[in-house]
């Protein structure tokens, strides 16, 4: 069945773009916003979901069956998506290829050219690799840190064992322990989930610093400064 899908999708079987085109970097099954004809008076925005991409021939999304729709989904039809992803809004616009009704309403659309981004963060993060220890309500647990700034973090865990980790949702609160400075002591800092992703034995978390500390903020640009002279 999904190999008659991707058939219809693109029956020629040949990649549009070469490997120089950007890559669409999106969960599946995360939400998006949909705009069909956007330049349009006629214009009909819907929210989506993302299933799917077959780099560089087409993105498959599910749209709800709403009446009208079909009518709109016609080859070479104009459509714009937005998503967040990572604190940024990334958008592209892109072409109908073609759409089938069951087992739900999926759309396939031109692998885009272009992605704009446009960064949602007051501090940019840097990559970094930072051991941390978590707690939450649902108890606690080590991690790392994979990238920070004076206004938040990403962090990943191990959740094998400990279930009731699993029950953490965006906007819950974690406290973090972390060393930035060799034989320094612990900078325990209040934050808030905004974003969670499963990842197999671990989850992933996009974490919002609650507080502005200044002995923090002066930390974690020295921090980054080691980062950037080992980098060097």
């Amino acid at each position: 069945m999904m190999i008659d899908l991707l058939e219809k999708a693109h029956p020629s079987g040949q990649k549009p773009y070469q490997d120089v085109m950007p890559k669409v970097q999106i969960e599946p099954n995360s939400r998006v916003h949909v705009r069909i004809n956007p330049s349009a008076q006629s214009a009909r925005s819907l929210p989506g979901e993302y299933l799917g991409v077959s780099h560089y021939d087409f993105i498959m999304f599910k749209l709800p069956s709403v009446p009208g729709v079909r009518n709109l989904l016609l080859p070479r039809t104009v459509v714009e998506v937005r998503y967040l992803s990572d604190g940024s809004v990334h958008s592209f616009q892109s072409e109908v290829m073609s759409h089938i009704i069951k087992p739900s309403l999926l759309v396939f659309l031109e692998y885009p050219g272009r992605i704009s981004i446009v960064e949602m963060r007051t501090h940019k993060r840097t990559t970094c690799s930072l051991p941390v220890m978590i707690s939450s309500r649902h108890g606690d647990t080590h991690g790392i840190i994979g990238d920070i700034s004076q206004g938040g973090c990403r962090i990943t865990f191990n959740v094998q064992g400990k279930a009731a980790l699993r029950q953490l949702c965006p906007g819950e609160k974690l406290v973090l322990r972390m060393v930035l400075k060799p034989d320094a002591e612990p900078i325990v800092m209040n934050a808030s989930i905004k974003s969670l992703e499963a990842l197999g034995n671990c989850m992933g978390a996009g974490a919002l610093f609650e507080e502005h500390i200044p002995a923090f903020a002066l930390a974690v640009d020295e921090y980054l400064a080691l980062l950037q002279e080992a980098a060097e």
